[in-house]
C-alpha cells in the first residue's frame, strides 16, 4: 500500500541531458519541489545559460507545477576568505548564481557562508562587505529568488556551525533579500542532539532566529554522532539521528519545502522518501 504524498517534500534532482530534465524526475519521483545545480558546483567556471535553456526550464515548470525550487550555489564560495583572488571569485559567483536563478524562475539560492581562522567578529563584518557587493547595482528585476545562509556542520574553520553564529550572519542580509535554510546533519554534527533533545533544539532556534525567515530544510542523516564536527550525509533512518527528528520537523513546519541530499548510489531516493511517507502517516494517526 502506498503511504500518502507529502507537500514540499523533495530531493536533488538531476540536470543530466538539461536543467529542465530534473522535472521529469520529480514527476517521476511524484515530489512537489526539489534542489538543482545549475552549474557545476566543484568549479569556478561561470555558466551563462543559454536562451534555449531558459525557455525549457520555464516551460517545464508551466508543464509540471512544483511548489517550490532551490538551487545550490558553488561549494567554492568563501564570502570571509582573507585571500583576495578567492574572495572576488566568490562574491562574482554568489551573484551570477542569483542572476541565473531570476532568468530561469528557480525560488531560493542555498549556500555556505565560508571559513576564516580569524576571530568570527571579524568575519562577519568581511561577510556583511561581500553581501554588499553580491547585491550592489543589480536590477530590482533581479531579486526575484531568496539568498539563503546554510548553516555549517563547524568541520575546519567553517563558520556559521551555531545558531548564535548563523544568527550574526543572518542580521547582514536584509529580509527582502532572504533567510537561511537549515540542514539537519549540519546541526547534528555541530551538537544539537535532534534525536535525545529536539524540543530544546526548537526552543533555542525560536529564541535565537527569526523562523519566519527560516525558508528551505535539507534532510540528511548523519553518519558520524552528535558533535561530529563531520559534515557526512546518511539515508534517511540509517544513521545517528535516527527517524523521529525527521517526523517532527514534517510536522512542525508542514510548509517549508525539506530537500533530501542522501547519497545518490543505488537508486536510494524513493526508498528515503518512502520511508519518511510511510512513517509519517503513522506518526500523525
Amino acid at each position: 500500500m502506498v503511504a500518502r504524498m507529502l507537500p514540499y517534500l523533495g530531493v536533488q534532482c538531476s540536470t543530466a541531458g538539461g536543467l529542465w530534465k530534473a522535472f521529469i524526475e520529480a514527476q517521476q519521483l511524484g515530489i512537489d519541489t526539489f534542489q538543482v545545480a545549475t552549474r557545476n558546483l566543484r568549479q569556478w567556471q561561470l555558466h551563462t545559460c543559454s536562451e534555449e535553456e531558459i525557455a525549457a526550464f520555464r516551460a517545464a515548470r508551466r508543464q509540471y507545477p512544483v511548489r517550490a525550487i532551490v538551487s545550490h550555489a558553488c561549494y567554492l564560495i568563501n564570502l570571509t576568505s582573507d585571500n583576495p583572488v578567492t574572495r572576488e571569485r566568490s562574491i562574482a559567483a554568489l551573484r551570477a548564481e542569483l542572476e541565473r536563478c531570476h532568468q530561469l524562475r528557480i525560488d531560493y539560492v542555498v549556500f555556505h557562508p565560508g571559513s576564516s581562522k580569524r576571530p568570527f567578529e571579524h568575519t562577519v563584518d568581511l561577510f556583511a562587505d561581500a553581501i554588499a557587493q553580491v547585491f550592489a547595482d543589480l536590477p530590482a528585476e533581479s531579486l526575484h529568488p531568496k539568498l539563503l545562509i546554510e548553516n555549517t556542520a563547524g568541520q575546519g574553520n567553517a563558520i556559521g556551525w551555531s545558531l548564535e553564529q548563523l544568527a550574526a550572519l543572518l542580521e547582514t542580509l536584509p529580509a527582502h533579500l532572504g533567510g537561511f535554510c537549515l540542514d539537519t546533519c549540519h546541526l547534528f554534527a555541530a551538537g544539537y542532539d535532534l534525536r535525545r533533545n529536539y524540543r530544546e533544539f526548537y526552543h533555542q532556534l525560536h529564541t535565537l532566529l527569526p523562523v519566519d525567515r527560516l525558508l528551505v530544510w535539507h534532510f540528511n542523516d548523519s553518519r558520524y554522532p552528535c558533535g561530529s564536527r563531520r559534515d557526512r550525509h546518511a539515508h534517511i533512518g540509517q544513521g545517528f539521528i535516527g527517524i523521529t527528528p525527521f517526523l517532527r520537523i514534517l510536522e512542525d513546519f508542514p510548509t517549508i519545502p525539506k530537500i533530501l541530499e542522501t547519497p545518490k548510489r543505488h537508486n536510494m531516493d524513493p526508498v528515503n522518501l518512502e520511508r519518511l511517507r510511510s512513517y509519517a502517516e503513522w506518526f500523525t494517526t
